[in-house]
C-alpha cells in the first residue's frame, strides 16, 4: 500500500463509504500567515505585537512599543518640546512693542505650538503601528502620510479637550470619562480610519471600564511624574524666569510623553481587537498604508 506525498494512507476497498484510494487532502500553511486567531487578537504561538487581552499584556505591549520605537518617539517629541521651549522663551522676553505686535507673536506661537504637537501625535500613531507591523518607515513617507492629517488632528483634539474641560467644570465626572475617551481613542480613530469623535464612542463602550481603568492609571503615572519634574525643576538656579528653566521643562516632558503616545497606541488597537476578533497589527498597518494612498 502506497500512501500519497502529504496525504492519509487510502482507505482499504470495502471499509469505507468513500471510494477506493481516497485521501485527505494536506495544505501546507503559506508562509507569513497567522495561526488560529483568539479574541483580541492573541494567537497559538504568536501574539500580536500591539493588540492586548488583558492588563499584563498591555503593559507589556506598552514597553515593548517604546522598545521596537524609541527613536523616531524620541525624534518627534523632542522637536516639540523645542518648539514649546523656544515659544517660552519668545514670551519670556518681553520688551518694547505694541499690543498688536505681542498679540501677534502669541498668536503665531499657539499655531506654531499645536501644529507641532498635531504632527508629533499623528507621526507616534503611525510609527508604533508600522514598526510594530515590521514595516518601518523612512522619515519622508512618516512626513508625506502625516502632514495632510495635521489639520483633523488638531481640530478634533481641541474639540475633544473643550469637551473634557466643560465635563470637569460642570460635574467633573463627565470629564474623566470624555478624557478617558478620547485619550483612548482619538489619535488612533483620525489617523487609521479617519473617523471623528463619534467612531471614539463607539469603540470605548463594547470595553469601557477596562479602558477607563488603563487610562486612569497612565493618568496616575503622568500625575506622579509631573510632581516629580515640579521638585526637579524647582532647584533650577533663576526658576521659571530662567532660558534654562525654559528648555528643561520641556526636554523633562519628553520621558511621559513617549509612554503616553505608546500607550495611547496599544490602547486603541486593543480596542480594534475586541471589535474584531483576531485584527493584527498588519491590518492596522495595511489601513494606514491605504488611507495614504487616497488621501
Amino acid at each position: 500500500m502506497s500512501i500519497p506525498p502529504g496525504g492519509e494512507p487510502p482507505n482499504p476497498p470495502g471499509q469505507s463509504g468513500w471510494p477506493d484510494g481516497f485521501s485527505y487532502p494536506s495544505y501546507p500553511a503559506p508562509s507569513g500567515v497567522p495561526g488560529l486567531a483568539l479574541p483580541g487578537g492573541e494567537e497559538f504561538g504568536s501574539p500580536d505585537p500591539l493588540v492586548a487581552t488583558d492588563f499584563g499584556g498591555w503593559v507589556s505591549r506598552i514597553i515593548a512599543a517604546i522598545g521596537r520605537s524609541w527613536r523616531p518617539l524620541l525624534l518627534v517629541q523632542v522637536g516639540v518640546a523645542l518648539v514649546g521651549a523656544l515659544f517660552s522663551v519668545v514670551l519670556g522676553m518681553g520688551g518694547p512693542g505694541s499690543f498688536a505686535v505681542t498679540v501677534t507673536v502669541i498668536a503665531v506661537g499657539l499655531v506654531i505650538n499645536l501644529v507641532a504637537m498635531a504632527f508629533a501625535q499623528g507621526a507616534s500613531v503611525y510609527v508604533v503601528i508600522r514598526d510594530a507591523a515590521g514595516r518601518p518607515a523612512a522619515a519622508a513617507e512618516i512626513t508625506q502620510s502625516v502632514a495632510p492629517r495635521v489639520p483633523a488632528l488638531i481640530g478634533w483634539s481641541m474639540l475633544g479637550w473643550i469637551l473634557t474641560c466643560i465635563g470637569f467644570f460642570l460635574f467633573f465626572l463627565p470629564g474623566v470619562y470624555l478624557g478617558a475617551v478620547f485619550l483612548a481613542a482619538l489619535y488612533g480613530v483620525v489617523m487609521v480610519e479617519r473617523a471623528g469623535i463619534g467612531r471614539c464612542f463607539e469603540l470605548v463602550h463594547q470595553r469601557f471600564w477596562r479602558t477607563a481603568g488603563r487610562m486612569s492609571l497612565l493618568g496616575a503615572v503622568a500625575l506622579t511624574y509631573t510632581i516629580v519634574m515640579i521638585i526637579v525643576l524647582g532647584l533650577v538656579p533663576g526658576g521659571p524666569e530662567t532660558v534654562v528653566f525654559s528648555f528643561l521643562s520641556e526636554l523633562l516632558m519628553v520621558p511621559l510623553m513617549m509612554v503616553v503616545a505608546a500607550a495611547t497606541v496599544v490602547t486603541y488597537a486593543e480596542l480594534r481587537g475586541h471589535e474584531h476578533h483576531g485584527l493584527r497589527t498588519t491590518q492596522l498597518a495595511d489601513e494606514l498604508e491605504q488611507a495614504r494612498q487616497t488621501r
